[in-house]
């Protein structure tokens, strides 16, 4: 959503090798209100994990460090949650 510096991302995300990622910017800050709204953001930065089919799975407040506890958690709850979600495609 911030889109002030996006070419510092996407060089990180060039650095770590990143290659499946789709990266959206929200300049309209409408995401940011919405999430707002519902309590999810109450500043910025906000991580979203989005699904393929475009639901969230997860959120992260705040600057997250993906390799600490707290973003290592939210990174295993949305893969959790997507693997939950392909296996009930699969089956139902």
């Amino acid at each position: 959503m911030d889109d002030a510096r996006l070419e510092r991302r996407a060089a990180f995300l060039d650095k770590v090798g990143v290659k499946s990622l789709t990266r959206y910017s929200d300049s309209s800050g409408d995401a940011f209100e919405t999430l707002h709204k519902d309590g999810k953001a109450l500043g910025l930065p906000v991580t979203l994990v989005i699904d393929k089919d475009g639901c969230e799975v997860a959120a992260v407040e705040g600057g997250a460090k993906w390799d600490s506890g707290r973003g290592a958690g939210a990174s295993r709850d949305a893969q959790g949650r997507l693997g939950d979600a392909q296996r009930a495609e699969q089956s139902g």
